[in-house]
């Protein structure tokens, strides 16, 4: 029988490096093994296998190839490891988006966000992760052991690849009901000290709840010497936290900005006061968060407030809504520059993609960010 023993990690290729041989003795293990593979473009890279070896040698053409390698044994069992291979300039780096995480907050749940965690981990060096973000609801009802569950799976990435979290609807108020700004547990296991002690890219938190972790900012700075700021706010985020915020990015225009928040965007644009009857999942003044005296915006508002006026915000990052929960809206801002915003959200599966659901069967999205070619990749 054979077995994949050290399967091959995705990769980006630096365009004109040399060729990749591969010994694939030390991908598969098995008596009397075969190899073929396939190449799903080959106008990116030349692949053959010779004597065991798998050879890719990349042509001058920017983007990616899908490599299937199949090992059979002498008794005709066979197995095959994919790898996806993109080719993009010297500076090229990723940015890592993490979903709704709710279902994996649960005991049975939180190996699969271990998974991922571990995942991102062992794919840094060869997709150069630079930053992971969290579109919040990453508990489903704001308990400690669910809290404590998360913590344990999202500490692999701590002293690794650097990270922000934000509070959804189901992190905030009783029982993750939203009927609050509070966010006790993730306060505690997130406070701003931890907050800095694991994430060197930490910057601050709203100003006026200086304990609390839910509103908060962390910048980097990309291989390629661009500054980046991730402005990460609440579910339905306060009156007085959207001028936080408007604070924190007049601070630092010469950072190009990622906004992420938990309600932001639908299936088709930006939520609104329409998303309850129409999407089935409300903004944060459809919660008890409406009640309160400070207010509850939704990403209609963030839009117009956060985004743009400003010429430096580039991206969006939300998740809430269900649906096909993969979708991108391209919007310009008062300068003329667009801005990309995604909806992140794969609890119900993805078209096409991932049709179980599974709480999202451990999908994560990818940005690559290749500056040399003025490309972005998802």
């Amino acid at each position: 029988m054979t077995n994949i023993t050290n399967s091959i990690l995705d990769y980006i290729a630096t365009k004109g490096s040399e060729s990749r041989v591969i010994d694939l003795s030390t991908v598969f293990s098995g008596t009397g093994l075969t190899y073929s593979v396939t190449n799903s473009n080959g106008d990116v890279a030349d692949v053959s296998i010779v004597d065991g070896k798998l050879t890719i040698d990349y042509t001058d053409l920017l983007g990616f190839t899908d490599l299937k390698i199949t090992a059979t044994d002498g008794n005709g069992h066979s197995v095959s490891d994919n790898v996806r291979v993109r080719v993009a300039g010297e500076n090229a780096y990723t940015i890592a988006v993490l979903p709704d995480t709710q279902d994996y907050s649960y005991a049975d749940g939180a190996p699969t966000l271990a998974k991922m965690t571990q995942w991102l981990v062992d794919n840094k060096d060869s997709l150069g992760i630079t930053f992971a973000t969290h579109v919040g609801d990453v508990t489903a009802s704001a308990t400690q052991q669910q809290w404590q569950n998360v913590t344990d799976a999202l500490s692999i990435l701590n002293g690794k690849i650097p990270y922000s979290l934000t509070a959804g609807n189901h992190d905030q108020g009783t029982g993750g009901s939203a009927n609050t700004h509070t966010t006790p547990w993730m306060d505690h296991f997130y406070s701003p000290d931890n907050q800095a002690a694991i994430s060197d890219t930490f910057g601050g938190v709203y100003d006026m709840e200086p304990g609390r972790a839910a509103n908060n900012y962390h910048t980097f700075t990309a291989p390629d010497g661009t500054k980046w700021l991730v402005l990460s706010l609440e579910f339905g985020p306060s009156d007085d936290v959207i001028r936080w915020g408007k604070e924190v990015i007049e601070d630092h225009l010469d950072h190009r900005v990622i906004l992420t928040s938990h309600a932001y965007m639908n299936w088709a644009g930006r939520h609104d006061a329409t998303g309850s009857s129409l999407y089935g999942e409300g903004a944060g003044y459809d919660y008890g968060l409406g009640k309160l005296p400070e207010g509850a915006n939704d990403g209609e508002t963030m839009y117009r407030e956060l985004v743009q006026p400003y010429s430096n915000v580039t991206f969006t990052f939300s998740g809430h809504i269900f649906g096909d929960g993969a979708e991108t809206l391209v919007s310009y801002d008062d300068f003329g520059n667009p801005v990309h915003q995604m909806l992140v959200n794969y609890q119900n599966g993805v078209s096409e993609e991932i049709q179980d659901g599974d709480g999202g069967s451990g999908a994560i999205r990818l940005l690559t960010i290749d500056p040399d070619s003025g490309q972005v990749y998802t």
